[in-house]
């Protein structure tokens, strides 16, 4: 009986994993919050450069996985590229705008 226990309790364990492992999101977020995190902890240009790809990954990876670029990420990454690439910045300052949630909603005056 105890052997049979073990077993269901194992099985269950592996099937609320899978099913926490799946995100009903729209946004597709990587691993933002750590190396906002880390760049916020320790500014150096070694965390801001980790960021920067953290950023891009995650743009890259929502699209590849259909789900929404989330909000400010564009911007952020726009932010952190200005005072190296001002075209660059540029560029995700636009993208920000395409991709805002606000350009998707209908304002009534």
């Amino acid at each position: 009986m105890r052997k049979h226990n073990t077993i269901l309790t194992a099985i269950a364990l592996i099937v609320l994993s899978g099913c926490a492992a799946h995100s009903n999101s729209i946004y597709y977020w990587g691993n933002y919050s750590q190396t906002a995190y880390e760049y916020q902890k320790s500014p150096s240009e070694s965390s801001r450069q980790a960021h920067v790809q953290s950023l891009t990954a995650i743009v890259e990876n929502a699209v590849a996985q259909h789900k929404k670029i989330p909000p400010g990420i564009c911007a952020e990454l726009g932010m952190l590229q200005a005072q190296n690439s001002p075209e660059l910045a540029l560029q995700y300052f636009n993208e920000e705008k395409i991709y805002s949630p606000s350009q998707h909603r209908l304002w009534i005056s």
